[in-house]
């Protein structure tokens, strides 16, 4: 297999393929006259990518012009450069997140003063279910906003963090109860993550209360995954360490693995085996590169695979690029 990350520059997206054992990582791509707009995207089992992207053509007669059209793309990566149509781009087209069986595709928007999630049938991409995230929100936490959502591994549940907004957190009613809660496919509320769950069990470490722990999703198998932070007791608080947390139905075979820096997205390999992720890496003169990495969930060992390069100076003919992981693929 390979991992997909997206690399792109404007209009020149290139496909960038990583092998991995067994498994491997990919990027974006250039397709004639398709122009990757968006640094996000995702990638389905059957060897296709699903972004938001720019057609432009260009007419030579009677006098030259270039028209373009925004839209959501299917695109074949198997080197034909083939790509559809899906549908037009909405304002601020958020990307398109596939459940692991690549079935169901789901799009969370803030139109018209509501969190709407629109739910589709893949690869036909029929709407089946839209729905708006205001009452799990006013049951749960009135006081707060979506951070991210996802599908859980059985492809048929989503999850959304829910997490206080700015200085809310200071005055939000008892009511609040920032969290990670589980959704139906047609929004019905099932419960959430307990606290229990995943909670970093670390010798000679506390869990610092002004951090909350961050769900990151779920493996293939199920097991949860949490972004968790620790301090050394008795040590400053500001010297925080993050850690990941993979977690299931038996405490006991709970894993915990020392991290680097935070992450943010991941992207599990099919197998379980292996997570990718992208670094922002700031630099001596405060830059800030993006590197691809992958871990090995059996051996606890970090790979980085690859960096892009930081922004060029504003007078520089270079266009600058941007890094992202669209998924893993089958080849």
């Amino acid at each position: 297999m390979k991992i997909c990350p997206c690399f792109a520059a404007p209009g020149k997206p290139k496909s960038i393929r990583f092998p991995w054992p067994q498994e491997k990582v990919l990027s974006c791509f250039q397709t004639r006259d398709l122009t990757c707009i968006m640094a996000t995207g995702v990638v389905a089992g059957d060897g296709k990518a699903y972004i938001a992207a720019f057609w432009r053509e260009r007419r030579t007669s009677p006098t030259p012009t270039v028209t373009s059209e925004e839209a959501l793309y299917e695109i074949s990566l198997d080197g034909s450069n083939h790509f559809r149509k899906i549908a037009d781009a909405q304002p601020n087209q958020p990307p398109a997140i596939l459940n692991p069986q690549s079935t169901r595709a789901a799009f969370e928007m803030f139109k018209d003063g509501k969190f709407v999630v629109s739910i589709y049938a893949v690869p036909e991409w029929k709407l089946l279910h839209t729905w708006d995230l205001a009452k799990l929100m006013q049951t749960h936490c009135p006081d707060c906003n979506p951070l991210s959502y996802g599908w859980l591994a059985d492809g048929k549940r989503l999850y959304t963090e829910l997490g206080l907004a700015g200085e809310e957190d200071e005055d939000s009613s008892p009511a609040s109860h920032p969290g990670t809660y589980f959704l139906s496919e047609d929004g019905a509320d099932l419960g959430s993550v307990s606290p229990q769950t995943g909670a970093l069990q670390l010798d000679g470490y506390i869990h610092p209360k002004y951090i909350e722990r961050q769900f990151l999703g779920q493996l293939p198998d199920g097991s949860d995954l949490f972004l968790d932070h620790a301090v050394k007791k008795g040590g400053p608080f500001s010297e925080l360490h993050p850690y990941l947390v993979v977690a299931n139905s038996d405490p006991k075979a709970q894993k915990q693995f020392p991290l680097k820096f935070a992450i943010g997205r991941v992207v599990p390999s099919p197998s379980g085996k292996y997570l990718a992720y992208v670094e922002d890496r700031l630099t001596p003169n405060y830059q800030t590169e993006r590197h691809l990495w992958v871990k090995d969930l059996a051996s606890g060992e970090d790979k980085e695979l690859f960096a892009a390069p930081p922004p060029k100076p504003p007078t520089s003919p270079e266009p600058n690029v941007t890094l992202s992981i669209l998924g893993w693929i089958n080849n």
